[in-house]
């Protein structure tokens, strides 16, 4: 079914905000915020949580602020085929190092902003997509994704370790990663990176505007003022990279 919000919603010590137990739901924030805590003893746990035990498909999580969570704004690790749209998440998990968004295979992520998080921005698992979202002041990566993943359109800036990171098999287009303590965009084998902006990333003799793995493209980057500008790590496909054409 579909459910909304009519106002604003502040966590409970030791609680979730609100938990997803089906497939097939949409929930609107409808432009209010679930607030928790973690003052004190009053600690909240997760801002939204999609119960795994049922493996739900189909959910839509959109429309506002999940913020100041104890563990993650958004939590599910094996719903599928579900998409969180136009959600801001921030300050969450900062006591326990937890992510902003925790999210399983085959997520689609548009128009998100993750900010202050106490692990990485959005964590994902394998064939997601995530476009025109900002992932800023994290601190582990901003957008960390596994295998088979695509990203287009996607900033990331300030963040702790690397701004954008991928497994293999994945696709960076038209991103800016800027200002991150690692590597600006750091992808594993037989990625694609297109077309990205990587400015003032790295750290004292560490960290790149990209670092990519062999058997991938590299091509028509611009990049300036990074550690390095590309790096190929040493092994045994460093060879099969082609980087062409960038700046």
């Amino acid at each position: 079914g579909s459910y909304y919000l009519s106002g604003n919603v502040a966590g409970g010590s030791g609680t979730n905000g609100i938990t997803v137990m089906s497939s097939h739901v949409q929930l609107d924030l409808n432009g209010f915020a679930l607030v928790g805590s973690t003052n004190g003893s009053n600690e909240t746990l997760i801002g939204i949580l999609i119960d795994d035990l049922s493996m739900p498909v189909n959910v839509e999580i959109r429309n506002g602020v999940v913020c100041n969570w104890g563990r993650e704004g958004i939590r599910s690790v094996l719903a599928k085929d579900c998409r969180v749209t136009g959600i801001t998440a921030s300050q969450n998990g900062l006591t326990n190092g937890c992510d902003g968004m925790k999210l399983g295979d085959a997520w689609t992520i548009t128009d998100c902003l993750a900010a202050g998080n106490g692990g990485d921005g959005i964590e994902t698992g394998s064939r997601c997509t995530v476009s025109r979202s900002l992932f800023r002041q994290n601190t582990l990566c901003g957008l960390k994704v596994l295998t088979d993943c695509r990203i287009f359109d996607c900033s990331a800036m300030w963040n702790c370790h690397d701004g954008l990171r991928t497994g293999d098999n994945s696709v960076i287009k038209n991103c800016s990663a800027n200002q991150n303590t690692s590597n600006g965009i750091r992808v594993a084998v037989g990625c694609v990176v297109v077309d990205n902006l990587c400015s003032f990333n790295g750290n004292v003799g560490t960290g790149a505007g990209i670092q990519a793995e062999g058997e991938g493209r590299v091509e028509g980057n611009h990049l300036r003022k990074n550690q390095y500008g590309i790096q190929i790590p040493a092994g045994a496909t460093s060879g099969k990279a082609l980087v062409i054409r960038n700046s």
